[in-house]
C-alpha cells in the first residue's frame, strides 16, 4: 500500500508540474494603506521608513485587477515609473480608499517588492491614473504588458 500511495503522489506531481510548466509569473500590484496601531495585528505588518515604523494593511485596497492599463516613464531615481488607467470597479475602490484613509500613506507592493510608499490625497480633478512614481524594472514592464494594455502617455500641455 505505501508504494501505490508513493506512486499516486509522484504522478500528481508530475502532473501539476506539467500544467503550471506553461504558465508566467502573475503581475501582481498592490496599494496598502496604513493601518492604525489599534487594528487587528494579524492584519497589518510594520515596516521601517528613513527610521520610523509605520503599520500596513496586509489586504490591499487597490490591486491588480483594479488596473486595465498603464504607461511607463523613466523615474527621478533612475529606475521606471508608471501610471495605472483604473477600471470602474478600480475608481470605486479608489474613492472608498482615499475617504477611509485620507492623509495616511500607503506601501505600492510589486510583485512581492516594496517599491513606493505615497500620502493618500484626494485630488481635485482625479484623472483616473494611479501613478507608482518609482522603483519598477524592465522585467515588472514585461510583466505588465502580459496582464495590462500599453497606453501612449498623455501630451504635455502647451503653454
Amino acid at each position: 500500500m505505501p508504494a501505490l500511495l508513493r506512486l499516486v503522489s509522484l504522478m500528481a506531481l508530475l502532473t501539476g508540474s506539467l500544467y503550471a510548466g506553461g504558465r508566467s509569473t502573475p503581475l501582481y500590484i498592490g496599494f496598502h494603506s496604513e493601518a492604525d496601531e489599534t487594528d487587528n495585528p494579524k492584519m497589518m505588518r510594520q515596516e521601517v521608513i528613513d527610521g520610523e515604523v509605520y503599520r500596513f494593511h496586509v489586504s490591499p485596497d487597490l490591486v491588480t485587477r483594479h488596473f486595465s492599463g498603464f504607461y511607463s516613464f523613466a523615474a527621478d531615481d533612475g529606475s521606471i515609473g508608471v501610471a495605472l488607467k483604473l477600471t470602474e470597479a478600480g475608481l470605486q475602490a479608489h474613492q472608498v480608499m482615499v475617504s477611509m484613509v485620507r492623509g495616511k500613506l500607503t506601501r505600492v507592493i510589486v510583485n512581492g517588492r516594496p517599491v513606493d510608499v505615497q500620502r493618500i490625497t484626494a485630488p481635485r480633478n482625479f484623472d483616473g491614473y494611479m501613478v507608482i512614481w518609482q522603483g519598477l524594472t524592465e522585467a515588472d514592464l514585461k510583466l505588465m504588458s502580459k496582464k495590462l494594455r500599453r497606453l501612449d502617455p498623455p501630451e504635455p500641455p502647451i503653454e
